[in-house]
């Protein structure tokens, strides 16, 4: 048996940063959906193999993408942003309804044995005043603005929200070249091994 996720989105618009990535001089290798990359670089890897929730609020999106077992479990991306909050998100019968969703998310993680589950807050509209606490109290479970991590330089907390989702292709790129390094070496080895037996 097998499961799998199908991630779908419109190709135009894919075709068309492929395009100017190419006619910029530049190759793409991989198209990646935001929730893995931002996991790669916010969450680390003991709470993506524990269970981990990373909401990504943005201005006409929210992407909340749930970690188990190391990968991507389940996600869902709600076309709602700080655009569509008006005066007060708090009071916004469509995000009162994500944050439903979120809190099965958690329980969901909660019935499949995480003990508990991280949930971690990302983007612009999450920087909104008392989103934080909002949750919280909304999902009687903590929550937390995401940090970069593994990143040296001076980034200020403001920027690491902004700057997420591009650290986060550049760390799922690392990351993956890291793993394939480490396959080759393990086929080396395993010829080598071979060799020496015979």
């Amino acid at each position: 048996a097998c499961e799998a996720y199908v991630i779908t989105a419109n190709v135009n618009h894919i075709q068309s940063i492929c395009k100017c990535v190419n006619d910029a001089g530049y190759d793409v290798k991989d198209v990646v959906f935001t929730g893995i990359a931002n996991g790669t670089v916010l969450i680390d890897k003991d709470a993506r193999e524990s269970g981990a929730i990373l909401i990504d609020m943005g201005n006409s999106l929210t992407e909340v993408s749930v970690f188990l077992g190391g990968t991507l479990d389940n996600f869902n991306i709600t076309g709602f942003g700080s655009r569509d909050a008006g005066d007060d998100f708090r009071s916004n019968p469509r995000f009162i309804g994500i944050i439903s969703g979120i809190s099965a998310s958690i329980q969901g993680l909660k019935d499949r044995g995480s003990k508990a589950p991280s949930v971690i807050l990302t983007g612009g509209f999450a920087l909104a005043d008392g989103m934080i606490e909002f949750l919280e109290e909304k999902l009687a479970h903590p929550v937390r603005m995401g940090a970069l991590r593994g990143v040296r330089g001076d980034i200020s907390g403001l920027d690491s929200v902004r700057l997420a989702t591009a650290i986060g292709l550049s760390g799922y790129a690392y990351e993956k070249r890291l793993s394939s390094h480490r396959s080759a070496a393990n086929r080396i080895h395993t010829k080598v091994v071979e060799l020496f037996n015979n």
